[in-house]
C-alpha cells in the first residue's frame, strides 16, 4: 500500500534521536520475485487444467481468470512468455501429487 511505511514511521518520528536516520530503500514497483512466483503458478495451473483435467482452452482461461484476477489476454501473455517452463513441465509430465507439494495452498 502506498505511503504505508511513511505513515507508520511518522508515528515514531519524535521518538528517534536527531542524528540517527533510517535508511528506507527507494525501490518502486513490484517485486520481481513475487511476479516470477505468480507466473510459475499460472503456468502450472494452465498445465493442470489443460493436461490433467483435460479442459478446453477457453474453459482453462476462464478458470484462471477467476483464480488470479487477471484478464485472459494477460494470462495468455504470461504463459507465452514462460514457454520454456511450460515445455519443461510438459516433458516431465508431473501428476497432481507434484503440484500439491509445490503449491499446498491451492486445491488441485
Amino acid at each position: 500500500m502506498r505511503g504505508e511505511r511513511s505513515s507508520f514511521l511518522s508515528l515514531f518520528e519524535n521518538d528517534k534521536p536527531a542524528d540517527s536516520s533510517i535508511a528506507i530503500p527507494e525501490r518502486k514497483g513490484r517485486s520481481e520475485e513475487l511476479i516470477k512466483d505468480r507466473n510459475e503458478l499460472i503456468v502450472c495451473r494452465h498445465y493442470y487444467y489443460t493436461r490433467i483435467k483435460e479442459l478446453q482452452y477457453h474453459r482453462t482461461l476462464e478458470r484462471l481468470e477467476k483464480e488470479v484476477f487477471l484478464s485472459k489476454i494477460t494470462i495468455i501473455n504470461i504463459v507465452a512468455a514462460n514457454n520454456k517452463l511450460l515445455k519443461a513441465i510438459n516433458a516431465d509430465k508431473p501428476g497432481v501429487k507434484y503440484f500439491r507439494e509445490k503449491f499446498p495452498f491451492m486445491v488441485w
